[in-house]
């Protein structure tokens, strides 16, 4: 799999890195919706993988950051294999989700079990905090009784579970690197079928793409679902 760029020409949209680049169209959604969902899930395990990576290689940044850095390794990883839910039955789930019992079991028979343990920590812990691994316990503080007040101060003390220790950092690591390997060789595949797909067609078929075009996202279209 190789990674392109692009830039912005008097000529128009240039991809970078493609020699021998001309012209450039746009896949439509038929034909493209593998393709695209498989490159939406290689940017969340790309987020995770380097998210992990910093850890690995920075031991001594602040353990606010590393929690940080963790949860978002957990969230980008578990979200390649969630159902993403939609209002209205016109509107297609925005990818499919990875399949976590096909994709593990080549791998070792506690795979899938330990992939299922990160995936209830999303989801009870923490995304919708919904057990003990967050825990405040309020408190009254009363002084010695020689103040013309009684409570000195009412408290709250924090207790966050410890959820990263080099197990469970490897069980993660290897779990994201493995799929990411599967979902970059599904990505190769798909885009060596579309180009077989594609040589076929004549200068007349191509008229009929779209140029292609990139436009940014504005602050207006941020509610709106992704076309």
């Amino acid at each position: 799999m190789q990674s392109f760029g692009f830039s912005f020409t008097d000529e128009g949209l240039h991809i970078d890195g493609i020699q021998d680049a001309d012209k450039a169209f746009t896949i439509p959604k038929e034909l493209s919706k593998k393709l695209v969902d498989l490159h939406y899930h290689l940017t969340d395990l790309d987020i995770s993988i380097s998210s992990l990576n910093y850890i690995l290689n920075n031991q001594k940044i602040e353990n606010f950051v590393k929690e940080s850095l963790w949860r978002s390794a957990i969230i980008h990883f578990t979200k390649c294999f969630t159902h993403q839910v939609t209002k209205k039955e016109d509107i297609p789930l925005s990818r499919a989700r990875l399949d976590e019992a096909q994709l593990f079991s080549n791998l070792d028979p506690i795979a899938l079990e330990i992939f299922k343990y990160f995936k209830l920590l999303r989801n009870k812990h923490i995304v919708h905090d919904e057990t003990a691994h967050l825990n405040s316990i309020p408190a009254v503080i009363l002084n010695n009784g020689e103040k013309e007040f009684k409570v000195e101060r009412v408290i709250c003390i924090g207790m966050l579970a410890e959820t990263l220790d080099q197990p469970s950092f490897s069980n993660l690591y290897n779990l994201v690197k493995s799929t990411r390997s599967f979902v970059i060789k599904e990505f190769d595949e798909e885009c060596n079928r579309l180009k077989l797909m594609f040589e076929n067609y004549s200068d007349e078929d191509f008229t009929n793409l779209d140029i292609l075009t990139v436009t940014f996202l504005s602050k207006d279209e941020m509610k709106k679902p992704r076309k």
